[in-house]
């Protein structure tokens, strides 16, 4: 049977560690004073901020990063209190001091937080701030953090405690891949992921859509060949770890004009079809939730690549087999990472050759391993099961080689050039 399915699991993030945030003195930071009518029934509270962020992390980004702060007091529609705090000032704020601030006694405010935006906002009121959109320069523009925000309301009453839930305004989508369903001739690498109609920016404190081209980026988060590397395990097991991709809130609804989905690129071989080159067999999968397509901000999407047969499934949007070709008697191989390797002193690099058809003979040919590494104290190294790979560790400056030879129908050898600490 030609298909191949996926599943889909959008939940909020767990909760995870808590990082205590008690705000230091007020002085400057405090934009807007209180109304001179009302300063008889404020009171000196001292207001210990609570920040919560998810701990479920992933090899990039820092999913718990905060570099900065805004922190908005509302009293009604008004900014009683507005602070930016980074640098030194957040260093101290996390070391535990509270900040102390004119509130009025028994009136409820509402607190509105985002971090790491890199700047201190300043809108003109409550509307602005709640239809404010954050742009980012770049898909993976999380150097500083991922930006977070959250509301909530308090009523003061002496000293107040305030949790402050912050949620990420991108959605996690990891993906993973099981091939135990392929027919036994079918290899299938992945070399990108991308999402498309990735979008450009995402309110801060509501519901966030993209209405037009202009608002996605051309190319969107994107996982180069090193970064999949987790989904092409060397010791051939069938279920591969996950990687994650990350996304600003796109709510397109049940008709979808720029519904965001993942794009999945793989190198495939089998004994009638191939791939060359930069060409892929593409697989693509819309971002849903509960039917409709949406992908919602601080949820975390699974997606479980699950090819069957030939991997191919019906030729479509969501399967593009345009870049398959015929294989010919001819063959070709493939060696990574690459044919000239500059590596340190103790450090070890693995070098996996590919070649079709699959049953080519490949070898590393020992008498170079001997007489240009082992011999000479260059490197020590230890083959892979499969044959096809070798991992070296630098033990000597200078340079040495690899040879790999492949044997009919390609009848070729090929030469792996190191250079240690040039």
């Amino acid at each position: 049977m030609k298909t191949f399915s996926h599943r889909l699991r959008c939940r909020p993030l767990p909760a995870g560690r808590m990082a205590l945030l008690m705000l230091l003195l007020a002085s400057a930071c405090a934009r807007e004073p209180l109304p001179a009518d009302r300063e008889d029934e404020s009171t000196k509270a001292r207001i210990y901020i609570h920040t919560c962020v998810a701990e479920d992390k992933a090899i990039l980004p820092d999913e718990t990063k905060v570099t900065d702060l805004n922190l908005f007091i509302f009293n009604g529609s008004v900014v009683e209190h507005a602070l930016y705090l980074q640098g030194e000032t957040l260093r101290q704020v996390m070391a535990g001091e509270p900040v102390r601030l004119n509130l009025v006694s028994g009136c409820r405010y509402r607190f509105l937080a985002c971090a790491n935006l890199g700047y201190d906002l300043r809108p003109a009121g409550l509307e602005e701030l709640m239809n404010y959109r954050y742009y980012l320069a770049y898909p993976d523009e999380y150097g500083p953090g991922i930006v977070m925000s959250c509301q909530c309301e308090a009523q003061v009453d002496g000293d107040l405690s305030v949790q402050l839930s912050l949620r990420r305004l991108m959605a996690k989508v990891s993906i993973s891949l099981d091939r135990s369903r392929l027919n036994p001739d079918v290899v299938l690498q992945c070399r990108e992921l991308r999402v498309g109609n990735c979008p450009r920016w995402a309110t801060l404190f509501s519901q966030s859509g993209i209405r037009g081209t202009e608002d996605v980026f051309g190319s969107g988060f994107t996982l180069d060949r090193g970064q999949c590397a987790p989904l092409n395990p060397y010791d051939d097991s069938p279920l591969s770890e996950e990687v994650s991709l990350y996304v600003l809130e796109n709510l397109q609804g049940e008709v979808p004009a720029l519904g965001t989905y993942v794009e999945a690129r793989f190198d495939y071989q089998s004994d009638s079809l191939w791939t060359l080159g930069n060409q892929y067999l593409i697989y693509r999968f819309r971002l849903e939730e509960e039917g409709r397509w949406d992908i919602r901000r601080g949820c975390h999407t699974h997606i479980r690549i699950c090819p069957v047969g030939d991997g191919l499934g019906t030729d479509n949007w969501r399967v593009d087999r345009s870049a398959l070709d015929y294989r010919d008697d001819i063959g070709w191989y493939k060696v990574y990472p690459s044919d000239y390797i500059e590596w340190h002193l103790g450090e070890e690099v693995t070098i996996r050759a590919e070649c079709s058809p699959l049953k080519t003979p490949c070898t590393f040919r020992e008498e170079t391993l001997y007489t240009h590494g082992v011999e000479r104290g260059m490197y020590s190294y230890r083959l892979g099961a499969d044959g096809r790979s070798i991992t070296l560790k630098a033990l000597k400056k200078g340079s040495s080689m690899v040879d790999i030879d492949f044997g009919p129908p390609i009848n070729d050898t090929h030469w792996v050039l190191l250079v240690c600490e040039p």
